[in-house]
């Protein structure tokens, strides 16, 4: 006979098989529905229908991967299509804010003649690059033809996870908050990276196999990583990446929606809440104050912006803190690179110099000229000033269709983004993330390609510091399957 426990499982699944399949329908009717809005608004020259064609467009490819959860049919390239949808809906609600009372909130440097070309720059730099991506991973032929490269493959016990991740995490948030970390590029960024890298894998183990020490540790280690950033990091979104790394983790574990209901949650959401309550307050503390000043300069700082009356500065002051939705729009320096590409003409790979010698570590060459491209472009558009020293006091992304544009034209956008996509792709093939919950490295690897999905690269230079950690990656997956062969 059947108990009662089995009904009840039988039930769940039937259930989430339901939504997935209401899930999978509700993204093709978006989808579809978004790419008739950008047909009709090309011709009818408007910016705002794009943008939202495009948001509805790429949010219905994201609900069409999502009911694949269970099949392993989430990717970086899944996140990459949410974050660009959201980002395209931002400068959708930006851009029609442009003759009202809160242009000044969206429009900090954009020039309103290439809004159109702005909106049609992102709608190729959001959907080119998931064609290329599906393109390669998609193809059955393609594991084959990519049999040659070095995987990603590290496998670690789960105690043996616990313990050398608590110990590596405690080791970089400490060398973080009272130590400096030696400038090796790449490698320092993964090194300093490790904490979130540890959380998430602990969560996906958590997840697949219901280890509650494993999710506790992953909790605790989370809130000491949320902590030191809320208290020192200058990067706001390093403040919120742990938490995303937990909630992430156990849902690409389980591989069920519905982990995302359990109370242990809960805390984590009214954090995120919190943080985009308190975004632009952030930005303004984070520059001045640092350890546990910034708690009370932050209730201050927060109850002055909502203080602000009409007057001559309110308006630069509220652009100046600025909205975590305004703070998403890309459009103002999309339309800067076309003003460039204007007065300058095409750069046809000025920008690239750096090619030439990025592949050389900074451990052999530690006077490498640092790459700095979001503030040669903030230079260049007048947002920036060179100091005497040399540096630059801004830094604006230029995006990587705004880069491919700026040096190539159409042609490079097209065919640039095409094989961005193509390129994360194989980078994914490699990290086999959903073979074995056991392969740290993968794992590991598989989540940093997740973080980079979820917001959408500065420039070109992202493809560098993949293919640079994919090399590391996978050479420190083959050391760790050496020594477990010899134990």
């Amino acid at each position: 006979m059947t108990t009662q426990a089995e009904l009840l499982l039988i039930r769940e699944r039937v259930t989430l098989g339901a939504w997935m399949r209401m899930c999978a329908q509700v993204g093709w009717l978006l989808g579809w529905g978004g790419l008739g809005v950008c047909a009709l608004s090309v011709p009818m020259d408007s910016p705002v229908g794009l943008s939202g064609g495009t948001a509805m467009t790429l949010g219905g490819w994201f609900l069409i991967s999502l009911a694949r959860l269970r099949q392993g049919g989430l990717s970086p390239i899944t996140l990459y299509a949410l974050s660009s949808a959201v980002a395209a809906l931002a400068n959708a609600v930006g851009m029609a804010s442009a003759d009202g009372p809160n242009r000044y909130q969206y429009f900090i440097f954009a020039n309103d003649r290439y809004l159109m070309f702005a909106a049609e720059l992102m709608f190729a730099g959001a959907v080119l690059p998931v064609l290329g991506f599906t393109a390669i991973a998609e193809w059955k032929g393609a594991r084959i033809l990519l049999s040659g490269l070095p995987r990603v493959y590290g496998p670690l016990t789960p105690r043996r996870l616990m313990v050398w991740g608590t110990v590596l995490s405690a080791i970089s948030i400490l060398l973080r908050v009272f130590g400096r970390m030696p400038g090796l590029g790449t490698l320092t960024d993964f090194f300093l990276l490790l904490p979130v890298l540890v959380v998430f894998s602990l969560a996906r183990m958590a997840g697949a196999t219901n280890d509650a020490r494993a999710l506790r540790l992953a909790l605790v280690i989370a809130g000491v990583e949320t902590f030191r950033a809320v208290l020192f990091s200058y990067i706001r979104a390093e403040m919120i990446l742990p938490m995303f790394a937990v909630v992430t983790g156990l849902l690409f574990g389980a591989r069920n929606i519905r982990v995302l209901r359990r109370p242990v949650l809960y805390p984590l959401y009214g954090i995120a809440i919190a943080f985009v309550i308190y975004f632009g307050a952030l930005g303004t503390v984070r520059t001045s104050l640092e350890g546990t000043d910034r708690f009370a300069a932050l209730a201050v700082e927060q109850q002055r912006d909502a203080s602000l009356i009409d007057g001559p500065n309110a308006q630069a002051e509220r652009a100046r803190s600025g909205s975590l939705l305004a703070r998403l729009t890309n459009f103002n320096q999309l339309t800067r690179v076309r003003q460039l590409t204007d007065e300058q003409g095409f750069y046809e790979g000025a920008t690239l110099e750096y090619l030439g010698y990025v592949f050389i570590p900074r451990l052999l060459w530690p006077e490498k000229p640092k790459i700095e491209k979001g503030a040669w472009f903030a230079f260049a558009i007048g947002q920036a000033y060179l100091s005497p020293e040399g540096r630059y006091n801004n830094s604006i992304n230029m995006t990587v269709q705004g880069e491919l544009y700026l040096n190539f034209g159409w042609f490079g956008v097209i065919i640039g983004c095409m094989l961005f996509g193509a390129i994360m792709g194989v980078f994914w093939i490699k990290t086999e993330f959903w073979d074995n919950v056991n392969n740290a490295m993968g794992t590991a690897f598989g989540f940093h390609q997740f973080w980079l999905g979820a917001f959408l690269g500065a420039d070109l230079q992202l493809v560098v510091a993949m293919l640079a950690l994919y090399l590391f990656c996978a050479a420190v997956g083959f050391a760790m399957t050496l020594m477990s062969r010899q134990r």
